[in-house]
């Protein structure tokens, strides 16, 4: 496997890791407001 092969690998994977936990902040986040929201109503 040439080196260069490798570093775009890597890229890769470290954007599509980095794009995994951006997905998931953001459903934590929305559960978050959803609970706040549930806290205000009551």
């Amino acid at each position: 496997m040439p080196a260069v092969d490798i570093v775009i690998r890597r890229q890769h994977y470290l954007l599509s890791s980095e794009a995994s936990i951006d997905k998931g902040l953001r459903v934590i986040e929305v559960v978050i407001l959803c609970e706040l929201e549930k806290f205000k109503s009551k």
